[in-house]
């Protein structure tokens, strides 16, 4: 995961959860949860053998 992935995962919903330290919309640093990180992993897991991704 580099850092402009999960740029535009916060920018588009679709990333993990994250923690914004500051006030401002636009300021402030972002920092991810371990397990946040690994949960939003484990909940994208792609079988292909199923043909699916759950």
């Amino acid at each position: 995961m580099s850092e402009s992935w999960l740029c535009k995962g916060r920018v588009y919903g679709w990333g993990p959860k994250y923690i914004r330290f500051g006030t401002s919309e636009k300021g402030g640093a972002i920092r991810y949860r371990w397990s946040d990180i690994l949960l939003y992993v484990e909940r994208n897991v792609c079988d292909p053998e199923a043909g699916s991704h759950d």
